[in-house]
């Protein structure tokens, strides 16, 4: 009887650290998938703040352009 139970205590042991192993594995997958999210994200937001920097310099440019035409014709 004693040896039946060590055995059934074994068995509950490993199905647990199978269930705390696979536990681990989806947090993990989650985890991953986060990362990738926040990723894609960042590099989305990256581009957008890319493409309003090169249309802020390009009115400035052309602002400065129209100014300096501006001055030519006065002058």
């Amino acid at each position: 009887m004693e040896q039946y139970q060590r055995k059934l205590d074994e068995q509950k042991e490993e199905f647990q650290k199978r269930l705390r192993e696979e536990m681990i594995r989806e947090r993990n997958r989650e985890i991953e998938a986060i990362i990738n999210k926040l990723g894609d994200e960042t590099h989305d937001t990256q581009k957008q703040l890319m493409q309003q920097y090169e249309r802020k310099v390009k009115d400035t440019d052309a602002k400065w352009k129209a100014e300096l035409d501006e001055q030519k014709a006065i002058n």
